[in-house]
């Protein structure tokens, strides 16, 4: 993922990005067909406002999320400012497979409130640590597997709500682009 944080001139109207050689997706503005592109490992110039920002996703990777704007819309009277905030809230997994149609990723979902980070002894860590694997099979079916690295009490924490599933560059892989992101 690469986050790019622009300008350090508001009188500037576009910046200079290296983006290594590879697909990447733009997560954050809704481009369609336009959203991603192919690097061979170059400078890219993008616009560059206050207002402006951008996040991408590298392929071969899965990027969990929680869309903080969005849950702030639709409960207008709660607080999201911590982890401990959002552990009812679902998590959405963005993926852009690699030429092979694979990708894979990582969450790391604690509790919001233990600090026991740093122990040596990691059944004293209160959270989840969970691996997802994305693979696409020769007939363009899915196959998502979750596997739990550290559950505590060898069970996955009921509050983890796995949301909606965003693939990019969908279209051009050849997937069912009505059925897919």
């Amino acid at each position: 993922m690469k986050l790019s944080v622009l300008s350090n001139a508001l009188s500037q109207d576009t910046t200079v990005f290296y983006f290594p050689a590879g697909i990447w997706c733009n997560m954050w503005q809704n481009l369609g067909d336009q959203a991603c592109f192919t690097s061979v490992g170059q400078n890219m110039t993008m616009p560059s406002k206050a207002y402006n920002f951008y996040v991408h996703l590298r392929e071969n990777s899965i990027v969990p999320m929680q869309n903080v704007t969005f849950l702030q819309e639709l409960y207008a009277e709660k607080s999201f400012r911590s982890t401990t905030d959002m552990q009812d809230q679902a998590v959405e997994l963005h993926i852009l497979p690699n030429a092979e149609g694979k990708a894979i990723g990582k969450l790391w979902n604690d509790d919001g409130e233990t600090n026991t980070i740093n122990s040596a002894d990691i059944d004293d860590v209160i959270a989840t640590d969970y691996y997802f694997s994305y693979a696409e099979n020769a007939d363009k079916s899915l196959q998502m597997d979750v596997t739990c690295g550290h559950c505590n009490f060898g069970v996955i924490n009921s509050n983890d709500v796995l949301g909606q599933i965003h693939i990019y560059n969908a279209k051009a892989r050849g997937l069912n682009a009505n059925q897919y992101w």
